[in-house]
């Protein structure tokens, strides 16, 4: 997973070079944007690192200490609340960030890793070791039973969806139905009835459909407008509110099948994300649809090791754990290069580790070193399982010889 890692940093590298050109005619000298985001990498890279020695364990305690700090902070941007040093903060019309004694703060980064460590626990077979399903029967004063904890499941997790992904949704659509398609798919590989899960997804299609097509709350109105716009021929326009999208498409055509070559593209003067929102394009441009494939095969790499590693899991947490890391960062892509191709509607989302960010770069190595530290641990309990079976394997045919051994002896009496 390390290697996967690797290549996804260096087309990092290269892709911002080229795509961070509007910062660069700020900038004081022209590798600047390109130290800055190798800063990021390496301290991101240096943050998975020591995560991965940490045991997967403390992971769980560490997604009930952001709870409440995910709940100040989606508290802040929905009531705009302006205090001397937080505040909520708004740029092109979405409440998204907040000021912390000057430093912007990725609220829904946040969010998104409490809620999956969260619903991991929930969602964990063996109830007994939910942090939340223990405190909720104590407080009503009840044991913990099989009946109650699958009670306590469907409900809890209504809860932390309601909680989570609805408040997100208002703010910034694309997160929250990401944040939904993440955590039904977490639901859906737990032990959750089936019945249950088509329930709870039946309302949550619901509930944003009809925020979307019906609401006046939030940004549903931005929603309307750019899914109506996708949906029509107005997309292939240009103007105003299709201009990105289309720079986008001509980037990628620009590309043809092994791109211009780095650092040659031309769209990057004309894309006003290009360092963000439409890096995929600026990708496919200078590196062609070669390169596409190969950025794309890296992502569904990472899944699919992901996957091989909540395999060999012994137990549902860190399955589960691992399994909702991934499906976050590699959904998040897709929709990334969705927008960028016009395959889902024109919406705002960074490609993990490649565009460039701060924090959200800083996350998404968090996320890595929590699966790095569940596969380290999950080789070692693996690790004593196989000796410990040598050694009962020894002991077996030591005890069969010393059995041979008395019989022999028996018989020559």
């Amino acid at each position: 997973m390390w290697v996967i890692i690797g290549f996804l940093c260096l087309i990092a590298v290269l892709a911002i070079y080229s795509a961070s050109a509007y910062f660069v005619r700020k900038a004081d000298y022209h590798a600047e944007e390109l130290v800055r985001h190798g800063k990021f990498l390496v301290t991101g890279i240096i943050l998975a690192w020591g995560i991965h020695l940490i045991p997967f364990r403390w992971v769980r305690v560490f997604g009930y200490i952001l709870l409440p700090v995910s709940i100040i902070f989606m508290l802040i941007i929905i009531f705009k609340i302006d205090l001397q040093y937080i505040k909520a903060f708004t740029e092109k019309g979405a409440t998204r960030q907040i000021l912390f004694f000057g430093q912007k703060i990725q609220v829904f980064e946040f969010v998104k890793l409490s809620m999956i460590i969260i619903l991991a626990d929930l969602m964990s077979a063996v109830p007994e070791k939910s942090i939340l399903l223990n405190a909720v029967a104590r407080w009503m004063r009840k044991d913990l039973s099989d009946n109650l904890a699958r009670k306590l499941k469907f409900w809890l997790s209504l809860a932390i969806f309601s909680m989570f992904a609805i408040p997100v949704a208002l703010e910034n659509g694309s997160t929250g139905i990401l944040l939904f398609a993440v955590g039904f798919s977490m639901l859906l590989l737990s032990n959750l009835s089936l019945g249950r899960w088509l329930i709870m997804l039946a309302a949550g299609i619901l509930l944003i459909g009809g925020m979307m097509l019906f609401g006046n709350i939030g940004r549903s109105a931005t929603w309307d407008s750019r899914v109506g716009i996708w949906l029509s021929d107005d997309i292939y326009a240009y103007n105003e509110k299709t201009a990105q999208t289309a720079d986008a498409q001509i980037a990628i055509a620009k590309g043809g099948w092994l791109g211009v070559g780095p650092g040659m593209s031309s769209q990057r003067d004309r894309l006003s994300q290009a360092y963000d929102d439409a890096i995929f394009g600026i990708i496919v441009e200078e590196f062609g649809f070669i390169g596409a494939l190969f950025v794309m095969f890296l992502y569904l790499s990472f899944l699919y090791r992901a996957g091989i590693l909540a395999k060999k899991c012994p137990r549902q947490y860190p399955a589960l754990l691992v399994l909702g890391l991934a499906l976050m960062i590699v959904l998040q892509a897709f929709f990334h290069m969705g927008t960028t191709t016009l395959a889902c509607p024109p919406t705002g989302q960074p490609l993990p580790l490649i565009s460039r960010g701060g924090m959200s770069v800083l996350f998404v190595f968090i996320y890595i070193g929590i699966i790095q530290s569940v596969a380290r641990n999950v080789d070692e309990m693996n690790a004593k399982k196989a000796e410990s079976g040598e050694l009962k394997t020894e002991r077996e045919e030591l005890e069969i010889k010393n059995e041979e051994l008395e019989n022999g002896n028996i018989n020559n009496r």
